[in-house]
């Protein structure tokens, strides 16, 4: 590590370590602040996070096959260094069972029906989406319109034998004319957002890798769609505690309304290339938390 400033050490995967295109900007933009940003792979075991003043958990892609080990890591990182985001909030967000919090807190979730071991469930009615608990990017997700329910059935029982709770959704058709809206926060701060277009196609089988068949546009948040995702955020901090960066995907049900389909708190894509100012933004944050 060089530089006399603070140093940050960005947590990766080894799976994944040309990170994406957002990098370069953020790393220029923390140099700009004075911090001596790093990369660090999270399960190096020679990897010496007491020697940083803060990580940033924010290209963990691929510990959704690890999860356990992965809570574990970030609980022992944070008893000797600064972790962002805190590892309470990394493990609350790894499972997709914080929408139930988050309906807890009178934050609007699309519907949800969840599956556990030994448990019997039954299809909404029409078009749906089966999805496992720990995921990331889409993976393990699929969509059923026209496959009947033994095509369904024998992908739940898959996502079950692989120890994964199962969220099973009814299909927002509102998805395909408008997409999600993704709203980046930065220190539970709105930065900006992004249009993501449909990702599930019907009948086409479970998302194998990261991103697949993911197109993004930067947007502007309609006020209602602003509300509902300042409210998610409102419930996380008094759930786990702030975060340093978050991401709310939402999509509108079916009668128009804005609904949480996802808040990604642990290695959200941040969208930074489709917003000139966004890596300035978090990293004036990042320098802020080193003070």
């Amino acid at each position: 590590m060089t530089g006399k400033g603070p140093r940050v050490a960005i947590a990766a995967s080894n799976d994944f370590l040309d990170l994406d295109d957002g990098w370069p900007l953020l790393q220029e933009a923390m140099s700009a602040e004075g911090l001596a940003p790093s990369m660090l792979v999270w399960d190096d075991p020679g990897a010496d996070w007491s020697g940083v003043d803060l990580v940033v958990a924010t290209y963990l892609w691929g510990y959704v096959t690890r999860r356990r080990e992965f809570v574990n890591w970030a609980y022992r990182v944070a008893s000797s260094a600064r972790l962002v985001n805190p590892a309470p909030v990394l493990e609350w967000g790894s499972d997709k069972s914080y929408l139930v919090d988050l309906a807890a807190e009178y934050v609007p979730i699309v519907p949800t029906i969840w599956v556990r071991a030994g448990e019997r469930w039954r299809p909404p009615s029409g078009d749906y989406v089966i999805k496992p608990s720990v995921a990331s990017g889409g993976m393990g997700a699929a969509r059923y319109v026209n496959h009947g329910f033994q095509m369904a059935d024998r992908h739940v029982r898959q996502l079950l034998a692989a120890g994964q709770t199962v969220l099973i959704q009814p299909y927002q058709p509102a998805v395909d004319e408008e997409g999600e809206i993704a709203l980046i926060y930065f220190g539970g701060n709105y930065s900006h957002a992004v249009r993501k277009e449909a990702l599930l196609r019907s009948d086409v089988g479970v998302i194998d890798r990261l991103w697949e068949r993911q197109m993004i546009t930067r947007a502007v948040p309609r006020d209602d769609q602003s509300l509902v995702a300042d409210a998610a955020m409102r419930a996380v901090d008094h759930r786990v505690g702030p975060t340093g960066y978050a991401r709310v995907d939402l999509v509108d049900d079916v009668e128009g309304r804005p609904v949480v389909l996802e808040l990604e708190v642990v290695e959200p894509s941040l969208f930074l290339t489709h917003c000139p100012e966004a890596a300035a933004r978090f990293a004036s944050h990042l320098r802020h938390l080193c003070d």
